[in-house]
């Protein structure tokens, strides 16, 4: 909050604002060993292992005031009396991993397995293979399918510090870790002045963890695997040599993000409601769905000229549950400019101006129920940056 903030609790000027201080020192100490074999021409096989230890060493948060009550104290210290339950906590990794890459003519085969054994959640293993065919010396094919997960953060087992008042966020030591699964198809033409990707994907994500109100009035939450989403979408990017000075580029992706609850997770009022929407609200659509970059290079004797854009459609707030949808947002589209222009003096010496964020943007919103916290249209984004840069080479 502010300064000369006033407390509608109770009652209490705060001079100086809310102010939070947080400082924590986590170190990560590990090892890796990996042996690379190529058998032949054809074969190649890579394994290893390795070995982490990270641990939460410090941890201390204060307030220049207390949650419960609101009150403003001035001088800063844990007044709410919170337990630091990250503080010391430790985890140990230990993860083998091994690949083999085979050609044979038109194919490049590419397989992979990683094992991973945490100390705190338990075990994952995550196989991953690539196939590419080249069907000529112009156009060639590649199929990809391949699994990962995340852990949770100590943030999100452990944390507790925002809780007061009856709102806050707490740690859950129950979280499971997420695992994601993708699948892919892709293909290549390759001439010699156009390069043309297309690539078609489908990503499976489990156990998504994310702040969760199981009260649904904007009280505690928790740190739940609420649910999974399936993401199919599609990518295309062109790289067209126009002449020996002209480059030009252009990327464009677009997907939809279908979600569905947890039901051992969350309340039935949840999933009912949910359940309830009309199909295209079974989406999220917290990100744009769309999005298109182009540039273009020239390159004239002593100078080079680039000139770059990038569009994203509009977003909005989600509507899993009543509280979701009815905090409206709705985020415009957006067309952000940038260029770079470089002069060589000589072969030591450049000048370049350059520019980024040219254009409005505002924040993608968040997933949580203070989507609308900025307002309808959000957080403004930086706008505008121009640098100039000298550089000499000795």
């Amino acid at each position: 909050a502010p300064d000369n903030y006033k407390s509608v609790i109770s009652n209490d000027i705060f001079t100086d604002g809310k102010i939070s201080k947080e400082n924590y020192l986590g170190t990560t100490v590990g090892g890796e060993v990996s042996i690379y074999i190529k058998a032949s021409e054809k074969f190649d096989f890579l394994t290893g292992s390795v070995y982490e230890s990270l641990k939460m060493n410090q941890y201390n948060l204060q307030r220049n005031y207390q949650i419960v009550g609101d009150s403003y104290k001035g001088s800063f210290s844990n007044y709410d009396m919170i337990p630091f339950d990250q503080l010391g906590k430790n985890r140990f990794i230990f993860a083998y991993y091994s690949q083999l890459n085979y050609r044979h003519e038109k194919w490049n085969i590419t397989a992979g397995l990683r094992y991973d054994d945490y100390s705190d959640f338990g075990q994952s293993l995550n196989p991953r293979v690539g196939v590419t065919y080249k069907l000529n010396p112009k156009f060639r094919l590649k199929a990809l399918v391949g699994k990962a997960f995340r852990a949770p953060t100590f943030q999100e087992l452990f944390d507790n510090t925002t809780i007061g008042n009856d709102y806050g966020i707490k740690g859950n030591l129950n979280l499971s870790n997420e695992s994601i699964i993708t699948y892919e198809i892709g293909s290549e033409i390759n001439t010699k002045s156009i390069i043309i990707k297309y690539n078609v994907f489908y990503i499976e994500n489990k156990d998504l963890i994310r702040v969760y109100d199981p009260h649904g009035g904007g009280s505690i939450g928790y740190y739940e695997n609420i649910g999974n989403t399936g993401i199919f979408g599609h990518e295309a990017e062109l790289i067209w040599k126009i002449s020996p000075l002209i480059q030009f580029n252009a990327n464009f992706s677009h997907f939809l993000n279908k979600f569905e609850w947890n039901i051992e997770k969350v309340t039935q009022a949840d999933y009912k409601f949910f359940e309830n929407q009309v199909y295209y609200n079974h989406e999220l659509r917290n990100m744009p769905t769309v999005k298109v970059n182009t540039g273009l290079q020239f390159s004239f004797e002593k100078i080079g000229v680039f000139l770059g854009s990038n569009f994203g459609n509009n977003s909005q707030n989600n509507k899993r549950f009543f509280l979701e949808k009815n905090h409206y947002v709705e985020i415009p589209m957006y067309v952000l400019g940038n260029f770079n222009v470089t002069y060589k003096f000589s072969s030591k010496f450049h000048i370049s101006i350059s520019g980024n964020n040219i254009g409005v943007k505002y924040s993608d919103p968040d997933e949580s129920t203070n989507i609308n916290a900025f307002g309808e249209l959000g957080l403004i984004q930086p706008k505008a940056m121009y640098l100039l840069n000298l550089k000499y080479n000795f």
